[in-house]
């Protein structure tokens, strides 16, 4: 009889497996990159198939520390996924983050850019405005330097004719022959 309290029925591992399912199913969206639940039940079917191969021998005891192990799998992978998702909320957080410091650097040195236009628009404005000024200023220059050239030559004729009536001697030594 006490043999028969350790082994257990095909109907006891089939609760079992069908309990692993079920919890597993809880958790399906934590174990979406592991196994589908089709994979598990084939895996199941072969636990069976192996069961009912050894015939039935194994014990309560051995089939409380498979379940446990499983149950322990499970939790190790939940806590994997839990983590590895409290990484993946960083790196999109750490994301977001540089996104932002990278568009407030941009519309930053977008402002300097269009200051600096400004400046340069401002700077090449006084510049034409100082040609300008010299241009006017030289052709004021030009104009006067040409008044004067004109002024000198018209005294310089004045002159001439007063001291020389003849326009064509200079001096009384030479003579113009007519």
């Amino acid at each position: 009889m006490a043999s028969d309290e350790n082994k257990i029925g095909i109907s006891e591992l089939k609760d079992c497996h069908f309990a692993k399912l079920d919890l597993g199913a809880r958790y399906k969206s934590a174990f979406s990159n592991w196994s589908s639940r089709e994979e598990e039940e084939e895996e199941v079917s072969k636990s069976l198939r192996h069961f009912e191969m050894n015939g039935g021998r194994k014990s309560m005891a051995e089939l409380r520390t498979s379940v446990w192990e499983d149950e322990e799998k499970i939790k190790c992978c939940m806590r994997y996924q839990r983590e590895d998702a409290k990484i993946q909320a960083w790196v999109n957080l750490q994301t977001a983050k540089a996104e932002e410091k990278s568009k407030k650097l941009e519309m930053k040195i977008q402002k300097m850019r269009s200051n600096l236009e400004e400046k340069l628009m401002k700077r090449m404005a006084i510049v034409h405005r100082r040609a300008e000024e010299w241009r006017a200023e030289a052709q004021m220059q030009h104009s006067l330097e040409i008044l004067k050239a004109a002024e000198q030559a018209r005294k310089i004729r004045t002159q001439q004719s007063l001291h020389f009536p003849d326009s064509h001697a200079s001096c009384g030594c030479f003579t113009t022959q007519q």
